[in-house]
């Protein structure tokens, strides 16, 4: 997959138990687009993904990415585990800042 470190980093990190890790691929700004709400801060990141880890154990495949030349990236995945439907495919919409994500969508 051609995406900068940070990405796969994250997606690397952000289905495990390493949720401060995960939080740290952040810019202490940034934002979380997830199921209809919105997670700004590191801090507000970290308990989003204390919270999915406590609901659901899944794991995420990249279908394929690509990036805009400007900071942006779309990464498409398969998401696979125990919540309903136990499948899905989503697009992680990524902007990075100062070598870190700045903003995450998850559609």
């Amino acid at each position: 997959m051609d995406v900068p470190e940070i990405i796969e980093r994250y997606l690397r990190l952000g289905t495990g138990p390493e949720h401060a890790a995960t939080a740290a691929c952040f810019t202490p700004d940034a934002t979380v687009a997830d199921d209809g709400r919105t997670h700004h801060g590191r801090a507000e990141i970290q308990a989003w993904r204390e919270g999915l880890a406590g609901r659901f154990t899944y794991t995420v495949r990249a279908l394929g990415a690509d990036g805009d030349g400007t900071g942006g990236y779309r990464v498409r995945t398969l998401v696979e585990g125990d919540f309903p439907g136990g499948r899905v495919e989503l697009t992680y919409g990524f902007r990075l800042r100062d070598g870190l994500i700045s903003e995450l969508v998850i559609a």
